[in-house]
């Protein structure tokens, strides 16, 4: 697959976007700041990021034998929950 010069102007912006999404910038557009579309935006971002984390934990754990969960101290049935709490933080 070629890499056209559109494919590397949209990934240029994209980037440019997201950076100014996630410092909080307002990103003006037609003269008027779409600072809602920024926000649902950045919200989107962020929850997607701790999705992946959720994720990672989560396949992390259950990888994990009985044993070694019990040497931690957690449950089988618990693996969700721990998960889903370490990735919000």
């Amino acid at each position: 697959m070629q890499i056209t010069h559109v494919c590397i102007a949209q990934f240029a912006l994209s980037r440019t976007i997201s950076a100014s999404y996630l410092s909080g910038e307002r990103f003006h557009c037609g003269g008027h700041v779409a600072e809602k579309d920024l926000t649902m935006l950045a919200y989107l971002i962020r929850m997607f990021r701790v999705w992946r984390r959720y994720e990672t934990s989560l396949r992390e754990l259950s990888r994990l034998g009985d044993r070694e969960l019990a040497d931690i101290g957690v449950a089988r049935s618990d693996i969700q929950r721990i998960a889903w709490e370490t990735a919000r933080g």
